[in-house]
């Protein structure tokens, strides 16, 4: 059975949200293949929109994707004129892994924190997950 989870991206501080929809085959899936499904789905389509328009990743939609990637190093870096560089969705998923595992990025389904990414979750029609991005205090 098929079924709907909507996805909201939130960084601590900021008021702005960001609501992807993502289509699963089952009701039930592991935090750690959201993750990854959603990661995939983003790549696919920054890829995709790359190619067709010839422009760079800097409007990535989903912070969870290219979250490694420094601003200072992509200023001072010379655009590729050959064109974009794909985005390796293997590379993508590893990093949206690596903030979650290091409470960069903390994961909420239906308001409650994930704290075993493997454990399946039930989807339901209301079910909502949350990545809150957190951010370092200035000064402290």
């Amino acid at each position: 059975m098929l079924a709907q989870l909507s996805i909201v991206e939130k960084i601590v501080g900021q008021t702005q949200r960001q609501a992807f929809s993502l289509r699963l085959a089952s009701e039930r899936i592991s935090a750690r293949d959201v993750v990854a499904k959603h990661v995939r789905d983003e790549v696919d389509r920054l890829n995709d929109l790359a190619r067709r328009r010839h422009v760079e990743h800097d409007r990535v939609a989903s912070f969870l994707v290219g979250d490694h990637s420094h601003e200072l190093e992509r200023k001072l870096n010379k655009p590729n004129r050959k064109g974009p560089k794909a985005l390796d969705p293997t590379k993508e998923i590893e990093a949206a892994l690596d903030a979650i595992e290091s409470r960069r990025v903390i994961v909420l389904f239906d308001d409650f924190e994930v704290e075993d990414f493997d454990a399946d979750l039930t989807v339901t029609d209301q079910s909502k997950i949350t990545f809150l991005r957190l951010v370092p205090l200035v000064g402290g």
